[in-house]
């Protein structure tokens, strides 16, 4: 039996797969949907005019931005009760095409899945100060095992490792101030205004105090108020994936989502400091001093914090393509 979805419900798993998160808020997807002889189609393609030619000339934060938008549209899918078909990288002759998801007949969504698409719109990246609050070893678990169900391997860092990646991550924070192309691109997506895409400024948090490490140092004006203390002991997590091909960025993506919702589900927040892993150098320095294998994909910093201003989103007609 062919699925045709209705109009309502095509906006919605396009909708839900803009709130993911992506590298600077570029928000670098196109969504083209279409009826096939099988169901709907959703075929998620990169948009090249949002890399970060400096910062991501390969396109690895782009593609993960990518995937974690396609675990929402999944989880979307399974809401109105199909079954989302997925094959990555369907089209060898054309890298730009990510994925192609197929909404076919399915089953009710498990209760899981429902609590994870409620969490959908309540996530967010939150780069104020944490509570010294430790994070139970029953969520670290769920986030571990949420990124193991999506191919990939997230490694929440003992206090010891956790202080060696963020002075990796300090050392290549200094490295990209120097650079200007890398400063240059940085600061062009940060807004002291609102706009539809890029990090406003208000989202930013406010100015750490000396000797806090745990938020990334973005190059603009902060707001004009006394700098705060952060969480002395920040909890630091990092995601990896065995192999280091687009498929394999793609499941990375997957893999942060399915954590950050789940760790939303608890009143976690995230942030990032990715810092190291935009420079080859270091991106293997942050493998030496946590896991010692694999690919390092993402530096998540997670703990419980006060509610923060949200990015905004660009306007679906913007990224969905004519069915």
């Amino acid at each position: 039996m062919t699925v045709t979805l209705l109009d309502d419900d095509v906006s919605a798993v396009v909708e839900a797969a803009t709130r993911a998160p992506s590298v600077l808020n570029t928000q670098p997807w196109r969504w083209h949907v279409r009826t096939a002889d099988d169901g709907t189609v959703f075929d998620l393609f990169a948009d090249s005019a949002r890399v970060l030619r400096v910062t991501d000339p390969l396109g690895r934060f782009l593609v993960i931005s990518c995937g974690a938008g396609l675990f929402n549209a999944r989880l979307a899918v399974r809401n109105i009760s199909l079954e989302p078909l997925v094959r990555l990288s369907p089209d060898p002759h054309d890298p730009r095409l990510l994925a192609r998801l197929t909404a076919s007949p399915g089953k009710p969504p498990t209760e899981e899945e429902r609590w994870l698409f409620g969490a959908v719109p309540e996530r967010h990246t939150n780069r104020g100060p944490f509570h010294d609050r430790a994070i139970s070893s029953g969520l670290i678990r769920r986030v571990e095992d949420a990124a193991t169900a999506e191919g990939a391997v997230l490694t929440v860092l003992d206090s010891a490792a956790a202080r060696r990646v963020l002075e990796i991550a300090d050392e290549a924070a200094v490295e990209i101030t120097r650079d200007g192309r890398r400063h240059d691109e940085l600061s062009s997506w940060v807004h002291s205004r609102l706009e539809p895409d890029g990090i406003p400024a208000q989202a930013l948090g406010p100015p750490m105090a000396e000797g806090a490490h745990g938020v990334r140092d973005f190059p603009v004006a902060q707001p004009d108020t006394a700098p705060v203390a952060y969480e002395s002991d920040s909890t630091i997590a990092v995601l990896s994936t065995y192999g280091d091909s687009r498929t394999d960025w793609l499941r990375a993506g997957q893999a942060l989502q399915r954590v950050l919702l789940e760790a939303t589900l608890d009143g976690v927040k995230a942030s990032f400091r990715n810092e190291p892993l935009e420079m080859l150098s270091h991106r293997w320095r942050v493998r030496d001093a946590t896991t010692g294998f694999g690919h390092p994909q993402m530096i998540m910093r997670i703990g419980y914090g006060e509610p923060s201003v949200s990015a905004p989103r660009r306007a679906l007609d913007e990224v969905l393509g004519a069915r």
